[in-house]
């Protein structure tokens, strides 16, 4: 349960809660909400979200937003898009980072809302980020804490640094772009407590999406589906020479590749399983 001192001192201490008001479990009390809006954004403000400023309020109001945030946690049907935000600087300051972080450009010029409130989201910048990437994330705040697989998680700098814009250069941009697909997937698979396992198979799923994409296809369900196969069949599957010429056919005759997998049958992926496997075994034999 996410009641008592922690989740008290947490909301006292933070410079801003950031909250996502498309996904409210519970009504939001009266804590002075503003609408986290970067300029010239106004008819897509319904997509942004709502800030809290707890040191504006007293203790009554924050013990009420306290109640609201446990309450929230508690009964997560669906993961609550919530981000606590520490800072000794000032209010302003730190509504303008968070406000500016909203829009970015990726590599190839498009831009994009950046939800990076979003536990589903944030879970991979810890691991996607270096050091200096993840210090001009946070800017001027000392912290982010967010709710994620029953327990509060903080993301902070490694290191004090110089203030700099975060730039999303092409290998970001293309994982930025892959984080749905990969969620998808994880969404499939069994959890893992330890943390440097988690983040090894977020890693490898990853890495199955952009072989993916490398292979031609560019509809997430695509992803998916090839990444599942990297998991269930074979990590290589894609390099099996029926599958080969599959993959070649179904790109020149257009067909979305999760449409070919379903007709392809058990009986054909469990052939290339075995084959895969036993040039596996001779590989290694091969090597003592």
């Amino acid at each position: 349960m996410a009641s008592g001192v922690l989740l008290h001192r947490l909301v006292s201490e933070s410079a801003a809660i950031v909250i996502d008001p498309m996904r409210l479990s519970m009504p939001l009390p009266d804590c002075r909400a503003v609408e986290l809006v970067p300029s010239g954004m106004k008819r897509e403000a319904h997509l942004m979200p709502l800030c809290v400023r707890p040191r504006d309020l007293d203790a009554a109001g924050r013990a009420a937003l306290v109640g609201w945030i446990d309450g929230v946690v508690c009964n997560r049907g669906d993961l609550p898009a919530l981000l606590i935000v520490d800072s000794a600087d000032s209010t302003e300051r730190v509504f303008a980072h968070l406000r500016r972080l909203l829009i970015v450009w990726l590599a190839d010029g498009q831009k994009c809302l950046f939800r990076y409130f979003d536990p589903m989201v944030l879970k991979h910048l810890a691991w996607m980020l270096d050091d200096s990437q993840c210090a001009a994330l946070l800017g001027p705040c000392s912290s982010w804490c967010y709710w994620l697989d029953g327990q509060w998680r903080r993301l902070e700098p490694a290191a004090p640094s110089a203030p700099m814009q975060l730039r999303f250069d092409a290998r970001l941009s293309a994982q930025l772009q892959r984080i749905a697909a990969l969620n998808a997937v994880l969404a499939t698979q069994r959890d893992v407590i330890d943390e440097a396992r988690r983040i090894e198979r977020f890693r490898a799923i990853d890495g199955y999406i952009a072989r993916a994409q490398d292979r031609g296809w560019t509809r997430e369900k695509d992803w998916e589906a090839f990444a599942q196969l990297c998991l269930n069949c074979h990590p290589r599957f894609d390099e099996h020479p029926r599958v080969v010429d599959l993959i070649e056919q179904a790109l020149d005759d257009e067909s979305e590749f999760n449409d070919v997998v379903c007709a392809m049958g058990d009986a054909f992926w469990a052939s290339v399983v075995s084959d895969m496997t036993r040039q596996d075994g001779d590989s290694t034999r091969a090597r003592t």
